[in-house]
């Protein structure tokens, strides 16, 4: 009889990359980001590395996206959900803070003043560029990557809330032409927000009177609003999400129309 100890199997995770509106705050804080409250609702481990402020190009070139490619578990069942946009928008050739990218998901780029990267200068890229960059990335360190649109600024028209958002729509298409899964949380999210209307949905939401950052209940309803976007979601000519056989009871409860 073998004495060896017994392989342990790593459960199967999800690793959050994102910025702000998505990131972990401590218990004195007055905002809180959807990804604080994942893990309620999926059985699976979930790891929270979304960093405030940070846009796809600032990610990698800060070292965090590398850091999270060291959690990756080789055909273990490692979903790495990116959801990005927030930070990304701007223009490359007059931001001083080394994170805004070039709209759209073309071949652009532009070589800009900045020393992100060790040098005096940086090529600056597409949005769309560095979400293939994470794509490949990902896939080749053995993890599943998933492609989520990001949640809405509130931002009114009356009482009609925004729901054309440009960095969500490169998400989409990039996903699409890399056969990778969209989940589509802007729309789940601008959805719940508009049932509140404009004056309920800010006043109480979003203390912080930026209209981006939510509350601990506002960042739940975004949470929320994922897990329909899972529950709704489909992948290819599967009829549901790759993370759907993975949301729990609580999930069930969450019962919102597609």
């Amino acid at each position: 009889m073998s004495n060896a100890a017994p392989t342990i199997r790593p459960q199967r995770q999800i690793l959050l990359c994102s910025d702000s509106t998505t990131m972990p705050y401590g218990t004195s804080s007055l905002i809180q980001g959807w990804g604080y409250y994942v893990h309620n609702f999926f059985a699976l481990n979930i790891t929270n590395l979304a960093r405030g402020g940070r846009s796809t190009r600032s990610f990698i070139n800060e070292g965090l996206w590398a850091s999270l490619l060291e959690r990756i578990v080789p055909g273990e069942g490692t979903f790495v959900l990116i959801e990005m946009g927030h930070n990304d928008n701007g223009d490359p050739t007059t931001d001083v803070k080394n994170r805004a990218t070039l709209p759209g998901i073309g071949p652009e780029s532009v070589v800009v003043a900045s020393n992100a990267t060790g040098g005096t200068t940086e090529t600056v890229y597409t949005f769309g560029h560095y979400l293939r960059k994470m794509i490949h990335d990902v896939r080749e360190a053995g993890g599943v990557p998933l492609l989520s649109g990001m949640v809405p600024v509130m931002s009114w028209t009356g009482d009609v809330l925004r729901h054309d958002w440009p960095f969500a729509d490169y998400a989409r298409e990039v996903a699409e032409e890399e056969g990778v899964e969209y989940i589509d949380h802007t729309k789940y999210a601008v959805n719940r927000w508009q049932a509140f209307g404009s004056v309920n949905a800010t006043m109480p939401y979003y203390p912080l009177n930026d209209y981006t950052h939510t509350s601990w209940p506002g960042a739940e309803i975004n949470t929320e609003a994922l897990v329909t976007a899972v529950q709704c979601g489909h992948f290819h000519r599967k009829k549901k999400s790759q993370l759907a056989p993975y949301l729990n009871r609580n999930a069930s409860k969450i019962d919102y129309p597609c």
